[in-house]
């Protein structure tokens, strides 16, 4: 499946700050073809208070887009790695910051 959506989005309160961001599912996701993938592999009795499991995360759009994005790494890591570095080194990102996996941190990209 050929997915050529932004792999940066803003939300609403990201976007007021010119901030770009990727993220993947929290905890776990099971992507289209019935597979389990288990993304935070040190998760322990942090699980169930994660940040990134309630709230807008836990919005099915949301989900969906996050686990579009594992899926396309997963299976396609190449491609991720090419569309993403386009992304990323797109005139528009100049000076932006990049928050990935939305509570890691901050990345600003410099050209």
């Amino acid at each position: 499946m050929t997915n050529d959506r932004p792999l940066l989005t803003q939300n609403s309160q990201m976007k007021r700050e010119g901030i770009y961001n990727f993220s993947l599912p929290a905890l776990a996701a099971r992507l289209e073809d019935g597979r389990t993938v288990k993304v935070c592999r040190t998760a322990g009795s942090c699980a169930p208070l994660c940040y990134a499991r309630v709230n807008a995360y836990a919005f099915p759009g949301v989900k969906a887009a996050h686990t579009r994005n594992l899926t396309l790494i997963i299976d396609d890591l190449p491609r991720f790695e090419e569309r993403m570095t386009a992304e990323v080194q797109h005139e528009r990102m100049v000076g932006r910051n990049v928050r990935i996996h939305d509570f890691l941190g901050q990345l600003r990209c410099v050209s």
